[in-house]
């Protein structure tokens, strides 16, 4: 059942993941992975991220010193393209996300590599708003003009320490609940969720919890 779940998520932002993929340009950024090192994205205050490509090739000195610069040549048929659509499901939408430098979906045939990440930067509205909600606390949602428009939601973990006072390393744990929020909060100009354990299930990557809920929304005229 788990591997069916992950399966449909992965079907669902194939579209998505393939119009990331596009030639690299000025304007991108870069995070290179070197020695299974973890990945990490992150864009300025007010804006969020898009993966742009995922590459991989043998390492050398001169590009894991130089995580922040593009590679520039790469190897092929040696890392699926489940990856990209994976990277895109867990980073797009979100100010930072933290990815595994090495994990079973990438299906790499060396275990000698790097892996490069390059991704862009997309302004919010300026209406846009975040909140970041522990298991037995309650997510409130405003809107002093307009009403609610729920944009982008995860429960899960996306980064190391949010709701945990032991550091986590599993920071790849997506379940969007867009529809659910959506349900209960969209077209009102205020909202009150509370979060209780086991309200929502999970299906991809989930390390232990305690996990979090994610709510990225903006307030319509």
């Amino acid at each position: 059942m788990r591997g069916n779940t992950m399966f449909a998520y992965l079907t669902t932002f194939a579209l998505l993941a393939a119009a990331c993929f596009l030639p690299l340009e000025a304007e991108f950024l870069y995070n290179v992975s070197c020695h299974e090192e973890n990945i990490e994205l992150r864009c300025p205050e007010g804006q969020v991220i898009r993966l742009e490509d995922v590459n991989y090739g043998p390492p050398t000195p001169a590009i894991c010193g130089a995580r922040d610069q593009r590679v520039g040549h790469y190897s092929s048929g040696c890392i699926s393209h489940v990856t990209g659509i994976a990277f895109s499901m867990i980073c797009n939408g979100w100010e930072y996300c933290r990815l595994p430098g090495k994990h079973r979906l990438m299906n790499l045939c060396d275990e000698t590599y790097f892996l490069e990440v390059a991704y862009s930067c997309q302004k919010l509205s300026k209406s846009s708003k975040t909140v970041n909600t522990c298991v037995g606390g309650t997510a409130k949602l405003t809107c002093d003009k307009g009403y609610i428009v729920i944009d982008r939601t995860n429960h899960g973990r996306l980064d190391t320490n949010t709701c945990t006072e032991e550091p986590e390393n599993v920071t790849w744990c997506i379940n969007p609940v867009n529809s659910r929020l959506d349900e209960l909060c969209g077209g009102k100009t205020e909202c009150e969720v509370p979060l209780n354990e086991g309200d929502f299930h999970h299906s991809l990557e989930c390390g232990p919890p305690p996990y979090y809920l994610s709510v990225r929304y903006s307030c319509k005229l």
